[in-house]
């Protein structure tokens, strides 16, 4: 942030410069992503507490749909905490108003990707366990609940350093603006913390991509050996399974491939430096401010993924919007009975 402060201020030497006018021009930058924020917001919300009802209390329970609710409450924690303190970030990014507003939205953000890592990781466990070594040992209902449990603790004691890792930095100018920005300390200690949440982030991501390979590669393998002309009764509701398998399959890999999609822009420009001697430095720094907050993506999309995989999914969306409309309907008609009553 200091580079592109210093950058603003030699470019606008002979203008009376105010931390007003400064904040404004860095908000000229956040603009496209504060739409795109607004844009997905909504879906965030009510998506991941559709999730979590449907998940719980419409849908048969089971390991898989545990996981995902409890993805999806990672989601909506990161929507309702995170984006809410990202926007004051991105509406005051020199005049922050808060050290624990800063501290609370890095750490909200922190603990929804950790926790989200860890989640889909026990996802591809799960499946890989389930189609490819469905003899073998399987986690079991008490188990698959102590394992959320478990993960929800790591999530929260890795993403606890963050806050002693964040500070409501005020540099110092030579025309002494009081700048106030949320920014991560630079010292050895922290970038050696990052780089070990990189590492971490990185391996899971390469390890749920074996996984799958595997769980694909043998499902393909059940489905196209029941694939058969003369195939019996049996055979017929083998191969229904399969393809409930293949749907399910291919709804944690699209939830994954999201998660990669959405994270991997903000760790790889954390580790590219600034080049503010570029003509088109601000239309550069606009890009990567909406990149860096890609992570966005995951916690509002995924209910999205699910309603495009998941046909059980779509059936209780539908459900309850019709429950919805019909009780509306029903409140109208009411109102207007008791309206004609009371004329009478």
């Amino acid at each position: 942030m200091e580079a592109l402060i210093d950058h603003l201020l030699e470019t606008s030497s002979n203008e009376n410069m105010t931390l007003e006018i400064l904040n404004e021009k860095i908000f000229l930058m956040n603009q496209p992503t504060i739409v795109f924020i607004f844009l997905l917001y909504p879906i965030g919300i009510l998506g991941n507490t559709a999730v979590i009802y449907i998940y719980l209390c419409c849908l048969r329970f089971s390991n898989l749909n545990l996981f995902i609710s409890s993805l999806a409450f990672f989601d909506l924690i990161c929507c309702m905490i995170g984006i809410n303190f990202e926007l004051i970030d991105l509406f005051l990014p020199v005049m922050h108003p808060s050290k624990v507003i800063c501290k609370f939205q890095r750490l909200s953000v922190f603990f929804c990707c950790i926790g989200s890592s860890l989640m889909l990781l026990a996802i591809a466990v799960e499946r890989y366990q389930k189609v490819c070594r469905p003899t073998n040992f399987q986690i079991s209902t008490c188990q698959g609940r102590i394992l959320t449990f478990v993960i929800n603790f790591c999530s929260l004691a890795f993403s606890l350093p963050v806050i002693w890792a964040v500070k409501l930095d005020v540099p110092h100018f030579e025309n002494k603006l009081n700048v106030s920005t949320c920014e991560f300390k630079s010292s050895l200690s922290w970038r050696l913390y990052f780089g070990a949440v990189f590492l971490g982030y990185s391996l899971d991501l390469i390890v749920n991509f074996v996984l799958y390979c595997l769980v694909w590669r043998t499902a393909r393998r059940h489905f196209l050996r029941l694939d058969m002309p003369d195939e019996s009764k049996t055979d017929k509701d083998k191969r229904k399974n399969i393809r409930k398998l293949h749907r399910i399959n291919r709804t944690v890999i699209s939830i994954t491939a999201l998660f990669a999609l959405s994270f991997s822009p903000f760790c790889i420009l954390s580790l590219l430096p600034k080049n503010v001697d570029s003509k088109n430095f601000k239309i550069e720094e606009t890009i990567r401010r909406l990149l860096s907050r890609l992570w966005i993506l995951n916690c509002t999309m995924n209910p999205v993924v699910y309603g495009f995989c998941n046909k059980e999914f779509r059936i209780q969306i539908k459900r309850i919007l019709y429950g919805l409309v019909r009780k509306n309907i029903s409140t109208t008609s009411s109102q207007i009975d008791c309206t004609e009553d009371d004329e009478k």
